[in-house]
């Protein structure tokens, strides 16, 4: 089957009141002209044999659609599932705009990361395709750290991405952001630690300070290259306590 309008990820995890994952998606008009309020679109997820409708996408407002794994692919005996998100009406006039996700509980990761290859490819043919993403994960190191408002933060998250080559030779640069009531704010952020690993991926450790406010937020990784900020981007969460 082939997907337009999509993205696809695998999400490592359980499925509980503990954990959220959410897509941030709008309605958008393939010709280029404004969306009207006769516009719809639906926001589907792929369960292996077809696409599930989520919910209609109606309006040119990003907001956040909430996604059950549970309509989603489970890889064989694992906790991780495939997730395919794709967005169009059946004619084709209107589709779907992603721009974020928002993370809880899960480790996100590139489908065609070696990790995940060899299962993602029993579901569909991974020969003599190389990952498009730069990022493979980003994440806290260890998840009992406890964090409090407006620490610094030095190497407990790192960012591994699948090769360097993205920097064309300039200095490896990150920008970091995190959400609070819908306002993103960016984190001063500074690689303290660069590892070169054996599978050719790179992990950067990074310094940023925890956000001044109590709760669970949503963190956002763009990397830098030629002054320019990236549009693909990764997330994960940080829990702030007092």
């Amino acid at each position: 089957m082939r997907f337009k309008r999509s993205i696809a990820f695998v999400a490592e995890g359980t499925p509980d009141s503990n954990s959220t994952l959410q897509i941030e998606a709008k309605l958008v008009n393939t010709e280029g002209i404004d969306v009207t309020t006769e516009g719809t679109a639906a926001l589907n997820v792929w369960n292996g044999t077809a696409l599930e409708k989520i919910e209609d996408v109606k309006t040119s407002t990003a907001r956040y659609y909430t996604i059950n794994l549970n309509q989603c692919i489970k890889l064989g005996d694992t906790n991780k599932y495939l997730v395919v998100i794709s967005g169009n009406d059946s004619d084709g006039n209107y589709g779907v705009s992603f721009s974020n996700l928002k993370n809880k509980g899960y480790t996100l990761s590139n489908p065609l990361a070696e990790e995940n290859k060899e299962l993602v490819g029993r579901l569909i043919n991974t020969d003599n395709v190389e990952p498009a993403s730069v990022f493979k994960s980003f994440g806290i190191q260890n998840a009992t750290y406890t964090i409090k408002r407006n620490a610094w933060l030095t190497n407990k998250y790192t960012v591994t991405i699948n090769s360097a080559d993205v920097f064309a030779g300039e200095t490896p640069k990150f920008k970091v952001y995190y959400t609070n009531n819908g306002k993103k704010t960016a984190l001063t952020t500074t690689i303290v630690k660069t590892t070169n690993n054996e599978d050719g991926t790179v992990t950067y450790g990074l310094k940023f300070r925890a956000p001044n406010a109590v709760g669970s937020f949503p963190l956002e990784i763009h990397y830098v290259s030629a002054d320019e900020e990236s549009d693909e981007f990764m997330t994960t969460t940080v829990r702030v306590r007092r």
